[in-house]
């Protein structure tokens, strides 16, 4: 298997509504064995100096990818490679590419944070109802948000990602902790993205790969597809220690693969037809049903 690397995308510490400083998340971060993440404030970037200043410090092996929440009461938009902020007075609700085009210009990466969290009057502005006109402009979506229920708010998120796929959309998958405070962290689920070359920047390697997809969704094992002439192959990081089921879907057809306890590789015929635009591989373990998923393959564009 390639080099996938783990990253926490979403967190934030006092700058904003978290309730740990900088230092004290870094701190957290490091002592729960997370050494590469991203600090998403919301409406702020004012984080970003102090955590340099302090890895500086401190001598922590901890990355830090630059970015910010920007929240409004028409959703939130996770911006990354963000050094500094955008404006954002005049955001029309009936036009959200106008968002997406400044961070493009800035030279940054931009999705869409738990799209469909609980809406007004209960939690104004946390469902994204911004319209979007080319869908195209958005490099990912925050398909699980840890602090959300999967049902019904991130299995919504997943659906609406696999259904811009298959229309021909290529947008990565992220998930997030959307940390605040000190919390368990067991069982959540987390993003690793593909690493090709270790010399390249932090920030240039995560860009390159949710340009191209290529970010794994997991609480579990790793599980990447790929699709050479007719064999589609599914590849784990490890022996599974329970049987597995893999849904393999392309919008217009679904496949499923039992994973026993033996193999990390699994392979089977697959003939794309023409009209489909995508693969997607969900990795469930024991029945197949939202609340038992435990990964998402990066997806194969076809």
């Amino acid at each position: 298997m390639k080099c996938y690397k783990r990253i926490e995308l979403h967190n934030h510490s006092t700058e904003s509504d978290g309730g740990m400083s900088v230092p004290q998340l870094v701190d957290y971060l490091y002592a729960n064995q997370i050494t590469c993440f991203a600090l998403t404030d919301h409406n702020t970037t004012s984080g970003t100096p102090k955590i340099e200043a302090y890895l500086q410090k401190a001598k922590l092996p901890i990355q830090h990818l630059p970015g910010f929440e920007l929240t409004s009461y028409h959703g939130h938009i996770l911006c990354y490679n963000m050094g500094r902020y955008i404006p954002w007075d005049d955001i029309d609700k009936y036009n959200g590419d106008l968002l997406f085009d400044r961070v493009h210009q800035q030279g940054g990466i931009v999705g869409i944070a738990h799209p469909f969290s609980v809406p007004a009057p209960i939690a104004n502005g946390m469902r994204f109802d911004m319209h979007i006109h080319n869908h195209d402009l958005l490099d990912f979506i925050e398909v699980i948000n840890n602090a959300h229920s999967m049902v019904p708010d991130n299995i919504q998120g997943i659906l609406w990602w696999e259904e811009l796929l298959f229309k021909g959309h290529r947008i990565a998958a992220t998930t997030g902790m959307d940390l605040h405070r000190p919390s368990d962290l067991t069982g959540y689920f987390t993003t690793y993205f593909l690493e090709e070359d270790p010399s390249l920047s932090l920030a240039v390697s995560f860009a390159n790969a949710i340009k191209q997809g290529q970010t794994i969704i997991t609480r579990g094992p790793l599980i990447v597809a790929s699709l050479i002439d007719t064999q589609l192959e599914l590849e784990l990081s490890h022996v599974p220690s329970t049987p597995l089921h893999a849904v393999v879907k392309t919008g217009m057809r679904t496949l499923t693969l039992d994973l026993v306890p033996s193999s990390t590789r699994i392979t089977t015929h697959f003939v794309p037809k023409p009209k489909e635009k995508a693969i997607v591989v969900e990795l469930y373990e024991g029945s197949i049903a939202p609340d038992h998923l435990v990964a998402l393959a990066p997806p194969i564009y076809l």
